[in-house]
């Protein structure tokens, strides 16, 4: 049981890790979003591909990062359930655990 408890709380770990590089991610891409706000029709947005730089619709851009927001909350709803998930198993292990301890104090 020591060696699951490791594993899950090693995961749950991971997941933290996961869910916290996905949160800055989503922090990045909405500051991406705020500024192609306050652009007005006019302004050129270009795209670094390799060195160079690639001018893009603003639209397409727009859609983008909004693919990317959305996508990046599913990941980061899929993340959370999981480590969800793993604290609740983690807790019915040391439950367990403690009643093996208690019962064992008893004999």
């Amino acid at each position: 049981m020591d060696t699951e408890y490791q594993q899950l709380t090693q995961n749950l770990d991971n997941l933290i890790e996961v869910r916290q590089k996905l949160q800055v991610q989503f922090n990045e891409n909405n500051q991406v979003k705020d500024e192609f706000n306050k652009l007005t029709p006019n302004n050129t947005i270009y795209k670094l591909v390799g060195p160079a730089l690639v001018e893009q619709d603003q639209h397409e851009s727009k859609l983008n990062v909004e693919k990317r927001l959305d996508f990046i909350k599913s990941e980061i709803d899929r993340t959370e359930s999981e480590i969800e998930s793993g604290q609740k198993t983690i807790q019915s292990i040391q439950q367990s655990i403690s009643q093996q301890t208690q019962q064992e104090s008893t004999e």
